[in-house]
């Protein structure tokens, strides 16, 4: 067995379909981290986060139109929570509300190493992995920060302000730009499949 089918072998894909109820507990399995290390991306009719994973139990920065971002408790969220993605290095769990699934209208799915992957037991091992090969990607996100906007990504296109979960500091002159960072999951025909989020992060430029 090569190098890299060993490592192909450190990774696994778990679904399953759950109850709504069951929601909060699955992603209370998320190992508890420095918080700083893992992400959640919240999506529900009237707005959406992306922000540091507090936990079921703590808060996230929640954007709505033509209002300021308000911190908000995760639980209050997710009753209304459309789909989620839970994220860090070395997984992703994301989830979608699909009411045609009838009771357990709540499609799971994990992707990434497989250690981490067994805090989920109700999401089944699937075999769809097989024949695909990771590749890493990275795409800019709107905005930039300078020194004179500490802590916001300004874009002047649309215009915004945006507030990015990532270490950053500015340096008297250049600016910050906020990247999220993908893993991709392609065939022999370079197809993707599967796309997952890895981390988000902040590069000084010039």
């Amino acid at each position: 067995m090569t190098g890299g089918q060993r490592e192909l072998r450190l990774y696994v894909l778990r679904a399953g379909d759950i109850l709504p109820a069951e929601l909060p507990e699955i992603l209370a399995a998320w190992p508890v981290t420095d918080g700083h290390s893992a992400w959640i991306w919240l999506e529900a009719p009237d707005g959406f986060t992306l922000d540091y994973w507090p936990g079921c139990q703590g808060e996230v920065l929640w954007y709505q139109a033509e209002r300021l971002p308000e911190r908000v408790s995760v639980a209050q969220i997710l009753a209304r929570t459309l789909s989620g993605r839970l994220f860090s290095s070395e997984g992703e769990l994301r989830w979608r509300f699909l009411p045609m699934l009838g009771d357990c209208s709540i499609r799971a799915v994990f992707l990434g190493k497989a250690e981490l992957g067994e805090h989920w037991g109700k999401l089944k091992p699937r075999p769809d992995l097989e024949g695909l090969f990771p590749t890493t990607m990275e795409y800019q996100l709107w905005g930039q920060q300078t020194s004179e906007t500490p802590g916001e990504w300004i874009e002047l296109r649309i215009p915004h302000r945006f507030r990015y979960p990532v270490e950053s500091s500015v340096r008297h002159s250049g600016r910050v730009l906020a990247k999220l960072e993908v893993e991709l999951w392609k065939d022999r025909t370079a197809r993707v499949h599967f796309v997952r989020l890895c981390r988000v992060f902040a590069t000084q430029e010039p």
